[in-house]
C-alpha cells in the first residue's frame, strides 16, 4: 500500500511541475525573437556630391558642388522599399542655383549577407532653377540610381549611392532670345540611416 502511495505521488509531482518547466523554456524564445523584429520605416540624412553637365550654342561645362539632404524610406520587404529624398540647394552653372531638389524612388534590394545590402535607385526628381538669367526653370524628370548599405547596428546603417537626379534636352527662354540647352545632374552620395 506504501509503495502504491510513493508511486502516486511521484506521478502526480511529475505531472504539476512539467508545465511549469516547460513554460520557463519556451517563453524567454519568444520575448527573444520579438525583440528582433525588423523596422520597417527608416529617416536618414547625408551629404551629397554633385557634378552637373551643361551644354548649349553659346556655353558648355561642367559644375561640382556639395549640398546636403534628407530621406525617409519604408521597407515593405526585405527585397523592396519605397524611399523620399530632398536636396538643400545645388548650384546648376554660372549664376544659376537650383534652389531644392526632390525625388521619389522605388528600391529594389539585395541582401548579400547579414549587415551589407546591395540596392537600386528607380524614380522621379524635380527641380527648380533660378538666376540672373533665367528664372523658375524646372527640371524634371526619371531617375535612377545604385548603391549599397551596411549594418552598424540593429537599427543604423551606413550608405553609399551614384544616382542621376535628371536628363534634359529642351529650349529656355532668356534675355538673349531661345537657348537650347541639353543638362544632366548626377551626384555621389554618402549617408546614414535610422530604422524606427
Amino acid at each position: 500500500m506504501k509503495k502504491i502511495m510513493l508511486v502516486a505521488i511521484a506521478a502526480m509531482t511529475v505531472a504539476i511541475a512539467g508545465p511549469v518547466v516547460e513554460a520557463q523554456i519556451i517563453e524567454p524564445a519568444v520575448v527573444e525573437t520579438e525583440a528582433q523584429a525588423p523596422s520597417d520605416m527608416y529617416f536618414g540624412f547625408g551629404y551629397t556630391f554633385d557634378s552637373i553637365i551643361t551644354g548649349s550654342q553659346y556655353l558648355t561645362g561642367t559644375t561640382d558642388s556639395a549640398s546636403t539632404f534628407t530621406q525617409v524610406g519604408y521597407n515593405f520587404n526585405p527585397y523592396v522599399a519605397v524611399e523620399g529624398r530632398y536636396s538643400f540647394g545645388l548650384e546648376t552653372g554660372i549664376d544659376t542655383q537650383a534652389d531644392d531638389t526632390f525625388a521619389v524612388y522605388v528600391k529594389p534590394q539585395y541582401p548579400i549577407s547579414a549587415d551589407l545590402t546591395v540596392y537600386g535607385l528607380l524614380g522621379y526628381a524635380w527641380s527648380i532653377a533660378d538666376g540672373d538669367y533665367v528664372a523658375g526653370i524646372e527640371f524634371t524628370g526619371f531617375a535612377y540610381g545604385l548603391g549599397a548599405k551596411y549594418a552598424l547596428f540593429t537599427d543604423v546603417d551606413v550608405f553609399a549611392d551614384y544616382t542621376n537626379v535628371y536628363s534634359e534636352e529642351k529650349t529656355i527662354g532668356t534675355v538673349v532670345g531661345g537657348v537650347d540647352v541639353d543638362e544632366d545632374l548626377y551626384s555621389i552620395n554618402v549617408g546614414v540611416t535610422y530604422k524606427f
